[in-house]
């Protein structure tokens, strides 16, 4: 008779995806891992096909409701060189030409970084490419966030994550300094300094918002109807540098860069800088382009930070 609840039906599909986890392993293929079944390929046949006949269910009972799609959200926009207003009290320094991404890392995007580090290491022997930065703890392993898998799996779905509604292509959060540098590393790339992300976000005339130079509540990530949290970096039309096209530079997440400042408690130790506001901060309360906002630690990690790359050649030539 099938599930007669929302809750007799989720813990169908949790305990198909239980079966199919025991009974897959993953088999090296010439470009990317696959999932494969082991002997047990009618068990796992069978309960293949009872989560997705119960998925469907689930978006059958749901309207309009779909698995997001991963889509398309890596171009860069390049940032011409030259004199720009900066900071506060209004400096002009210069800078070279470069290229930053349109839109914050998405989970997506994230998410084929691990693939590839596990691919690497699933190669026999084991391909060991060194992203991390020099001085990273040595008791940190790895760049997957301690709650990945479960924050992954919500984005796929396009549910909810600690309360708040996720997808495939919101800004990856959760993710420290030393894992932000290590992604932008593999993408043969680097972390903006704090002049590179004030430049993209402000322009050449020092605007204190991507829109211009008064608050507007009504232009931020943290005002989409149906999310509460994180949007697609894409999402927002207002919250974009003109002219230019950099997207969320105003809020969706805080960023690192790679400027380091000093500890505000600790003296002599530096410590990388934030910058932009997140869904966190009050939308009344906004500040502005120029705050920096100096953490405690690079290993600190939370809901409400996330980064972009820059590039200081034309990305399109790679491609």
């Amino acid at each position: 008779g099938g599930p007669r609840s929302w809750q007799e039906l989720l813990k169908e599909v949790a305990g198909a995806e239980k079966d199919i986890a025991e009974r897959t392993t993953y088999q090296v293929k010439t470009t990317r891992l696959r999932r494969r079944p082991r002997r047990w390929w009618w068990a796992g046949a069978t309960a293949t096909a009872a989560a997705l006949a119960a998925v469907g269910v689930y978006y059958a009972m749901t309207p309009g409701s779909a698995p997001p799609e991963p889509r398309q959200l890596d171009d860069m926009v390049r940032v011409p060189g030259g004199v720009f207003v900066y900071g506060q009290d209004g400096e002009t320094p210069t800078l070279p030409t470069f290229w930053i991404d349109q839109g914050e890392v998405t989970i997506a995007e994230y998410a084929e970084f691990l693939d590839a580090l596990e691919y690497m290491e699933a190669l026999d022997p084991p391909q060991h490419m060194d992203f991390d930065h020099s001085d990273q703890p040595a008791d940190k392993k790895g760049h997957e966030p301690p709650n990945w898998q479960e924050y992954y799996d919500a984005a796929v779905r396009g549910t909810r994550f600690e309360g708040m509604l996720v997808d495939v292509n919101c800004p990856v959060a959760y993710v420290d300094w030393w894992d932000a540098y290590a992604y932008a590393k593999w993408r043969g790339r680097r972390l903006p300094t704090e002049q590179e992300w004030e430049k993209a976000a402000r322009g050449k005339t020092g605007l204190l918002y991507p829109w211009g130079d008064e608050p507007d509540a009504s232009k931020l990530v943290s005002n989409i109807e149906g999310y509460e949290g994180w949007r697609p970096v894409d999402s927002v039309p207002g919250d974009k540098t003109t002219p230019g096209g950099v997207f969320g530079m105003a809020g969706n997440v805080s960023e690192w860069t790679s400027t380091l400042a000093p500890h505000p408690d600790l003296f002599g130790r530096q410590v990388p800088v934030l910058r932009g506001a997140s869904f966190d901060d009050d939308p009344e309360k906004l500040p502005n382009l120029t705050v920096r906002r100096i953490v405690h630690d690079p290993s600190d990690a939370g809901p409400h930070v996330g980064f972009r790359t820059v590039a200081d050649t034309n990305p399109s030539f790679d491609r």
